[in-house]
This record gives C-alpha cells, structure tokens and sequence, in this order.
C-alpha cells in the first residue's frame, strides 16, 4: 500500500474533493499554509491511499491541479504497512 500526499497551491477545498472523488475513494484533503518558493501561499494537501498501480492517476491529477491554479504542485509518495 502507498500513501500519496498532493500540496497544490491555489486550488479551493471543493475543487479538490470534486476532482479526487472521481479517480479514488480513500483520500483526505486538508488546508495549510506554507512557503512555496520563498512565498507565502495557501494550499490544500490531498492524501490519498492505494495501491502503487495508482500512481499514474495521482501524477494526473497533480498535473489538472496545477493546469487549474497555474502554479506548480507537488507530489509525494510513502510506502506503509497497513494494518
């Protein structure tokens, strides 16, 4: 199992739901504030849990966050044990 962890800057609470309930259904989405390249913004994070066959849809949908914002996103992936 793996935990995918999207930070896109510039994308509203709603959009992100709206976007990751089409591809998964094992996600959080979260509000945050950070430095992204030496300035301060506000992003969502979506954490999503799959499987790693998943990856191609979380780098597509990193990729429609950022062609909606205009910002770059990044994302992140963590193997874990689930239990």
């Amino acid at each position: 199992m793996k935990k995918y962890t999207i930070f896109a800057p510039g994308i509203d609470s709603v959009q992100a739901v709206n976007m990751t309930f089409v591809l998964f259904e094992n996600f959080t989405i979260g509000r945050a504030f950070g430095l992204i390249g030496g300035v301060q913004r506000k992003f969502i994070t979506v954490t999503i849990f799959a499987g790693a066959t998943a990856e191609g849809d979380v780098t597509d949908l990193r990729d429609k966050f950022a062609a909606l914002s205009g910002q770059s996103t990044t994302a992140i992936s963590e193997d874990f044990t689930l239990l």
